[in-house]
């Protein structure tokens, strides 16, 4: 038996709005903050965020909404942490 996953993005419950330095970063969903935490660009706050992210990942791979309020719970820690929230 083949068990289909739902297409599409996983939503967070509230999108994380950032602020990292003159930029404004919008994050909605788990595989765009686990793509935004993946370039380049943000390679040393991917380590700091490290924790965080293996959850999004976990979260995109069951998602369950346990799994998902628990990678978004630490990632909106760790960048509240790293003071990058907007508000």
């Amino acid at each position: 038996m083949r068990i289909e996953r739902p297409q599409g993005e996983l939503p967070f419950p509230t999108p994380a709005r950032l602020r990292v330095g003159d930029r404004f970063v919008f994050l909605p969903s788990v595989e765009r903050a686990i793509e935004w935490l993946g370039t380049p660009a943000n390679e040393a706050l991917r380590g700091r965020l490290k924790g965080a992210l293996e959850l999004l990942m976990v979260a995109q791979d069951s998602r369950l909404p346990v799994d998902l309020q628990a990678g978004y719970a630490a990632f909106m820690d760790g960048v509240a942490r790293e003071r990058l929230i907007f508000r």
